[in-house]
């Protein structure tokens, strides 16, 4: 079970998402306002236990995250190949 220290909450906010993950993985973050922000997890600097965390995304006061999602390595790949096209329909151009 995870500790949040409650002293410091309106110096650095309030933790807006968490997910657990591996290093091969990504991750989406998008905000209510639709700024959308996607990232390595290998790139996300480990931090320890008595740290303030990690910043990742700057939004607007007003703003804040609507959706987190992990992206395994094989959702990524599927994500990026092309759409088959059906063997006896014609390409469109």
């Amino acid at each position: 079970m995870a500790t949040i220290s409650q002293k410091n909450l309106q110096q650095i906010g309030k933790v807006a998402v968490a997910r657990v993950v591996q290093p091969e993985d990504e991750v989406t973050f998008v905000t209510g306002s639709g700024l959308v922000l996607r990232l390595r997890v290998a790139d996300i600097t480990v931090s320890g236990r008595s740290t303030r965390g990690v910043h990742l995304m700057d939004i607007g006061k007003d703003d804040s995250v609507a959706s987190l999602a992990r992206i395994r390595p094989d959702e990524a790949a599927e994500a990026e190949e092309p759409a088959a096209q059906p063997v006896n329909s014609p390409t469109l151009r």
